[in-house]
Formats: C-alpha cells, sequence, structure tokens
C-alpha cells in the first residue's frame, strides 16, 4: 500500500518542482512585459518590445511566461486608447468646421478625408458624423451658387475677361463632378473663354510670329524688332507662348566692338529713374566685321510691365547699360515705343492668364481646347 502512495507523492513533487521551475530567459522577458507599466499613448514602443521578446523565445520558455495575459491585456487596451484618440481627433475636426460659408470648404475636406481613412472603430464611434454630412450639404449649394455668379459677371467688357474668366475658373474648379453638373450657366463660361481666345488671337496676328518646334514654343515680336542681333542697341518686349499661357519677356540688346559686361539698367522715363538688374544675360562674339553682342533676356514681373506702359506714353525715356567699367546709352525710339504697344496690348497685361489656362486643362469636363497657336 505504501508503494502507489510514494508513486503520488512523487508525481506531485515533480508537478510542483516544474511549476516553480523558470528559465532565465523566461524570467527577464517576463520582467520586461512587467515593467510597462500603466498603458498610456506612449506605451506602444515598450509593448512591442515586449512582444519581439516574446516570439524571441524558445517554444519551451514561452510555456515558462507567467505574465503574458497581461501583454496580451496591454496590447488591447492600448489598441483601445488609439482608437479613442483618434475618435476625439476626428470629432475636433468636425467641430471645427462651425458655421459653414463659402470659405469652410478646406475643414469640412481635412475632416471628410481624415474620416475616409479610418477604421471601422472610429467611423462607428464618432457622435457628431451628421454635423459633417450637413456641412458638406450646404457648402455645395454655396458653392454651385458662387459659380453660378462668378460666371454671370464675366460680363461682355472682354478686356477685362482675363480677370473674370479666372475668377469663374476658380470658382468652378471647386466643384464635384455631380456638383458640376448642376451648374445653369456653364455654356456661357466656354462661350466667354472661345471669345476670349479669338480676342487674343486677333491681337497677336499684327506680330511677327514665329515657331521654336523642339521647344514647343511660339514667340510673337513686333515688327519693329531687330532681325539681328549686332545691328543696334534697344530694350524691347516680346511674348512667349505655349499651351499652359503666355509670359511676358524683356529684352536689352547691347552690340559693339568692345565687351561691356553689362548687368544692371538705369531707365530714366520723363524723369523717373528704374533700376532693374538683368538677367538670363548672353555674350556672344560673332566677327570682326559683325562685332559682338550681349544680350538680357528675362521674364517681366508686375512692375517691369508698369514701367513699360509709362515708357509708351513718354516724351523721352533713355536707357543706361551698366558694365564693369564702362557703360552704354540710347533713348528708346518712337518705333520701339510702337513696338513696345503692340505687344503689351496683344498681351493685354495679363498677370492670371498664364494660370487660368492651368486650370483649364482642369476642367476637361467642359472644357478639352488650348489656345491655338
Amino acid at each position: 500500500m505504501k508503494k502507489p502512495f510514494f508513486l503520488i507523492y512523487i508525481l506531485i513533487l515533480s508537478f510542483l518542482l516544474s511549476s516553480c521551475f523558470q528559465s532565465e530567459e523566461a524570467k527577464v522577458v517576463d520582467a520586461q512585459i512587467k515593467a510597462i507599466g500603466a498603458i498610456t499613448l506612449e506605451s506602444n514602443d515598450s509593448i512591442t518590445a515586449a512582444e519581439k521578446a516574446v516570439e524571441s523565445l524558445l517554444d519551451a520558455d514561452k510555456k515558462q511566461l507567467r505574465y503574458k495575459n497581461k501583454l496580451i491585456a496591454a496590447r488591447n487596451k492600448y489598441n483601445q486608447l488609439v482608437i479613442q484618440e483618434k475618435i476625439s481627433i476626428l470629432e475636433e475636426k468636425i467641430n471645427e468646421i462651425g458655421e459653414v460659408t463659402i470659405s469652410s470648404k478646406d475643414k469640412i475636406v481635412e475632416a471628410r478625408d481624415f474620416y475616409d481613412k479610418q477604421d471601422d472603430d472610429v467611423k462607428n464611434g464618432i457622435k457628431n458624423y451628421e454635423i459633417l454630412t450637413n456641412a458638406e450639404e450646404k457648402i455645395s449649394v454655396f458653392l454651385i451658387d458662387d459659380a453660378e455668379t462668378k460666371i454671370n459677371e464675366i460680363g461682355d467688357d472682354i478686356t477685362k475677361y482675363d480677370t473674370t474668366i479666372f475668377h469663374a475658373l476658380l470658382a468652378y474648379v471647386k466643384l464635384s463632378t455631380d456638383e458640376t453638373k448642376q451648374i445653369k450657366n456653364s455654356y456661357l463660361l466656354e462661350k466667354k473663354i472661345d471669345e476670349y481666345n479669338a480676342y487674343k488671337k486677333s491681337k497677336k496676328l499684327k506680330l511677327h510670329k514665329t515657331y521654336d518646334k523642339i521647344r514647343d514654343i511660339t514667340f510673337y515680336e513686333s515688327w519693329f524688332t531687330p532681325n539681328s542681333v549686332t545691328s543696334r542697341k534697344y530694350f524691347l518686349p516680346y511674348i512667349g507662348s505655349k499651351e499652359q499661357g503666355e509670359v511676358l519677356h524683356f529684352v536689352f540688346n547691347y552690340c559693339a566692338d568692345d565687351w561691356l559686361f553689362m548687368d544692371e539698367a538705369l531707365i530714366l522715363v520723363d524723369g523717373e529713374r528704374y533700376t532693374i538688374n538683368l538677367r538670363g544675360i548672353k555674350r556672344e562674339y560673332i566677327s570682326y566685321s559683325a562685332g559682338l553682342y550681349e544680350r538680357a533676356d528675362f521674364v517681366a514681373d508686375d512692375s517691369e510691365i508698369e514701367m513699360i506702359k509709362k515708357i509708351i506714353n513718354s516724351k523721352e525715356t533713355i536707357v543706361r547699360l551698366n558694365g564693369d567699367k564702362y557703360y552704354s546709352e540710347f533713348t528708346v525710339s518712337v518705333n520701339d515705343k510702337v513696338a513696345m504697344e503692340e505687344v503689351l496690348t496683344a498681351y493685354d497685361g495679363l498677370k492670371t492668364y498664364i494660370f487660368m489656362f492651368k486650370i483649364l486643362n482642369k476642367v476637361d469636363n467642359l472644357l478639352n481646347k488650348t489656345e491655338n497657336k
């Protein structure tokens, strides 16, 4: 009778010993799990490190872990905190929309984009989703009304189409595809753009046109512009035209037997002084008989365009090209003033035209056309 009792005793003792024994590797990982502490949004690194430590153990060591369930609970709690944090952020973005006005578009789009990126746990957890959908309905009505108003405001003064069409297009491209279908006067926008393209083309017909096939750009210059860069000194504008729009360039041309190394132009317009830093300068020696030239070719900014308008109407305009050590002067001739006026009239002083046709390319469901060269 004693033998069976002894065997049972041995089995119980073996079980107790095995349950008390823990490898050093398992002890280290258990200690790492215990060190995680209270779970916060900053706990991800320590939880992840512990999870990796568990995975690195042998199966026998994993069975000896005493806090594995604690690690699982930590991960679950952290995930819940993350979900709750995203819910709070999303609800805050929706609440920030506030009273819907025509300028609320960005906030509404930001809230919608953030919502669409979330998992169902986050989407189902927010309590103010109806605020977002109501705001989307309101902004849609505002944007449609604004686009129709801007199209009607284009008017009939074709010299102002550069600005009025631009504003109409800005309002139009804010609309979704479904919203554009609700615009009652979209045909008018297309009509006005056709009129404007015809107007621009008629103005440029008075200019000398050349096409650079390699760069896919058309140049429009006055017929008074010299054919040769070594023929004389001058200051004239020209238009560079591409599908994206038109750019007004200025050219300061110097030619002589000696280098000037010009870097600045001083311009006196009926007593009013202007200083222009020359850029895009090219210098070349042609031949002994033809001499050399220096040519500054650059895009004019708004203030420089205003200056050329004054030159056109001036009694006297003197241009001084300052060089390294010397300078060279010339007076803008009557013919050159005519040339300036022709180019500027064709360009129409447009400051937004370049951007307008970039926008046109986006309005594919309304237009699929670009300016004819």
